[in-house]
């Protein structure tokens, strides 16, 4: 029945008569989040595999809720603690095994040492920035009122400001589709189809749950995946040509950013966290420098000069999580730059998510018992049950 009203949904909209149009523009705020409700079987990259010593499989699977948090996150209806961690792929952990992804797994661990049930919710995004994370923070993290909202953010930022100079800049976009603000050419039907349009209205009244089942299959078919969209140099109009940039001016607009996350968490009475950013950039690898000479031919921007920048990132973030004086982990030197741990210059192994997730438990366990009373070193019975249940 499904699959019938599926063909019906198609083949109306091919055989949809064209009618008398004119055009509109509209203008929103990109949430940049996961396809809600979705879920993607990708290969892994060989250098993933090689990280692992090719013993983790292959494949991958990426589940995404309703509410476009990567798969396991609300692991309990009634948490006594929620913890949503924002950032971009390297939060995300795209090829790390499901559970073992380090805001799931910290959830887990700091349940183990907590008498509470603990839900960690995985918001990170290929390609997000700190700014990006704010209107996210905004449109769906506040909702849930969480009681800490972690934060990690660091490359991304230092790109796309070194690149375009702004978080808002206007560059071609069409690529991995990061402009916050979007503006949509469309054309506007002056005359429906009513025919067509009551159709559609009947099959959706008279069957409306396998009416809304294959409308999530129309979009899983037309819509591309986090693991099957084909990747592409979103930066290449920028290369090839000198880069000019001032550090000073980047580094402030990235600190008001990381500012606003805090004072908007501190606001609505949630724990703001920042995390820096583990890397491999003092230990590069001959191939990591390789490619980035190709990456970066003719931009006069050595490989040395990006670590340099990253570095000065992570500074800042420090910086401000002083100024705020919120709760600062520091990845960055913590996280050793092995390839045991990062499989490139910054994205997590399986090993490398089961050590951050340690790190973050063990720094967050006495920052949460002093803060929400929580006590002892074991689980409660009612967690342990719940546990033993999952």
């Amino acid at each position: 029945m499904v699959g019938c009203l599926l063909i019906a949904e198609l083949v109306l909209e091919s055989l949809r008569p064209a009618a008398a149009n004119t055009e509109k523009i509209e203008r929103s705020i990109r949430l940049r989040e996961h396809r809600p409700s979705s879920s993607s079987l990708g290969e892994r990259p060989s250098v993933f595999l090689q990280s692992c010593q090719n013993s983790a499989k292959k494949q991958v699977l990426v589940r995404v809720d309703a509410d476009g948090f990567i798969e396991p996150s609300r692991v309990h209806l009634n948490a006594d603690l929620e913890i949503v961690f924002l950032g971009g792929s390297t939060t995300e952990c795209l090829y790390v095994d499901e559970k073992t992804r380090f805001p799931h797994l910290a959830g887990r661990e700091l349940e183990k040492r907590l008498p509470a049930k603990v839900n960690g919710y995985n918001m990170g995004m290929s390609g997000n920035h700190s700014m990006h994370s704010n209107h996210i923070l905004l449109a769906k993290v506040l909702p849930l009122q969480p009681d800490m909202v972690v934060l990690m953010h660091c490359i991304n930022d230092l790109n796309i400001l070194t690149y375009t100079g702004s978080y808002w800049s206007n560059y071609d976009d069409s690529l991995l589709k990061r402009s916050i603000v979007v503006s949509t050419r469309s054309e506007r039907h002056v005359n429906s189809f009513a025919p067509w349009t009551g159709f559609k209205q009947l099959l959706n009244q008279t069957f409306p749950e396998l009416y809304r089942r294959a409308l999530t299959i129309k979009r899983q078919i037309t819509t591309p995946s986090a693991l099957t969209s084909q990747r592409r140099d979103e930066w290449e109009q920028f290369r090839h040509r000198p880069l000019q940039y001032d550090l000073d001016a980047l580094s402030q607009q990235f600190a008001r950013s990381l500012t606003l996350f805090c004072t908007t968490c501190r606001t609505y009475k949630i724990e703001p966290v920042l995390m820096t950013q583990a890397h491999r950039g003092t230990v590069p690898t001959t191939e990591m420098l390789q490619q980035w000479k190709v990456h970066t031919a003719g931009m006069n921007y050595p490989f040395e000069k990006f670590v340099q920048n990253e570095m000065h990132f992570n500074n800042v973030i420090r910086q401000v999580a002083e100024k705020q004086q919120a709760f600062l982990i520091d990845l960055e030197k913590q996280v050793p730059p092995k390839q045991e741990f990062m499989y490139d210059l910054v994205h997590f192994t399986n090993h490398g998510s089961r050590f951050v997730a340690q790190t973050i438990t063990n720094q967050l366990e006495p920052q949460l018992k002093k803060q929400h009373k929580f006590s002892g070193t074991a689980a409660s019975a009612a967690v342990r049950e719940a546990m033993v249940a999952e």
